[in-house]
């Protein structure tokens, strides 16, 4: 029966990550009902966001209580605290619903699938910049404290509660950030194996980093229309070992792959001249509740299917976790646009170096 009851609350957890549920489940007596959070703190932006469900068994098909939102809505606001505790273990910080009113409701529209569409309630709150923000860094989490989560059911008299650690800034080390005016210079022109290395962050047990190309779009027969848009490049992820600050994390690349993928990702189109703008490097880093969580919850190609279900959540199901993300800009150097303009990937692509905009 406990097996059972986890794949139905499971199902209504992965809300917004991979998910895989038990589509029938009998029931011999009476529903019950469990919360469901799932909350992942942004250290990189001000307003936090808390989802809140509820889920239950009952005759029938668990994916069609799903798509009801009675099924998983609460009818009434519950009780919500977050305290933020620092190093000798004191409140520095409390947000709440319910005496200081500094935690709100936010409705945001969801598109459906397993579950229903519409306006789906969440609790807000905003935080205020670290002592560790610099002038490149703004971080809304520190390091230094924890940060505890505390729900409760004023109807049903039921708790749940859940608490986790915040995140440091990290540092770029390669490619070089230094720059004499404007953005810094990359070179994607190499063949050999390159490294974006970093700083790392403490509490962090994964970092992915991806590239993003900033490009527009002209047509030739409306030349006063340029289109801006974005291709991203994802580059993979490394886990530490440790998870403290200080230490070195690389992660390996080739460079000139980056022409192999644009021409795979854009169309030829003979109608269009394309300019190049800029590229964004996006280092996203989690701490070790999201790894656990998004590796047990993703896609498996393994024949055992069935995985455990992992929760952070005392009384409670679901998940408590965090995560930051690095961002700087660059612009190709110039031995990169030449290949960008006549390399044997994106010659046919219109990439053009006169009138660049």
């Amino acid at each position: 029966m406990r097996k059972s009851i986890i794949k139905v609350v499971t199902s209504f957890i992965i809300i917004m990550l991979y998910a895989s549920c038990s589509t029938e489940i009998d029931m011999n007596g009476p529903k019950k009902e469990t919360i469901v959070t799932y909350a992942i703190l942004d250290a990189s932006k001000p307003t936090q966001y808390i989802k809140v469900n509820r889920a239950f068994l009952g005759e029938g098909n668990s994916l069609e209580y799903a798509k009801i939102p009675d099924s998983t809505l609460f009818p009434y606001l519950l009780k919500m605290k977050v305290e933020i505790i620092d190093a000798n273990n004191k409140v520095i910080k409390v947000y709440d619903n319910y005496t200081n009113f500094n935690i709100d409701t936010a409705m945001i529209y969801k598109e459906g699938t397993d579950f229903f569409s519409g306006l789906q309630q969440y609790y807000k709150f905003d935080l205020s910049p670290t002592k560790e923000t610099t002038s490149d860094d703004t971080l809304y989490l520190s390091s230094d404290y924890r940060y505890k989560l505390y729900i409760e059911d004023p109807v049903k008299n039921t708790s749940c509660e859940s608490e986790i650690s915040g995140l440091s800034k990290i540092t770029l080390e390669s490619p070089s950030t230094n720059a004499i005016s404007g953005y810094p210079l990359i070179g994607l022109i190499s063949d050999n194996t390159s490294l974006i290395t970093m700083s790392s962050s403490k509490n962090a047990k994964i970092y992915e980093v991806k590239f993003i190309f900033y490009y527009s779009e002209e047509n030739i027969n409306a030349p006063s229309t340029n289109v801006k848009k974005t291709v991203t490049w994802k580059l993979g992820s490394v886990v530490a070992e440790k998870m403290t600050s200080g230490q070195k994390i690389e992660l390996s690349y080739i460079p000139s792959s980056f022409y192999y993928f644009l021409g795979r990702s854009l169309k030829k189109d003979d109608n269009l001249k394309r300019f190049a703008d800029k590229l964004q490097i996006v280092i996203t880093y989690a701490d070790e509740n999201l790894y656990i969580y998004t590796d047990l919850t993703s896609p498996s190609n393994s024949i055992i299917q069935e995985r455990p279900l992992f929760t952070n959540i005392s009384n409670g199901i679901g998940l408590f976790a965090c995560k930051a993300s690095y961002k700087r800009f660059f612009r190709l150097n110039a031995r990169s646009k030449d290949s960008l303009y006549y390399g044997r990937y994106t010659k046919d692509l219109n990439f053009t170096n006169q009138f660049e905009k």
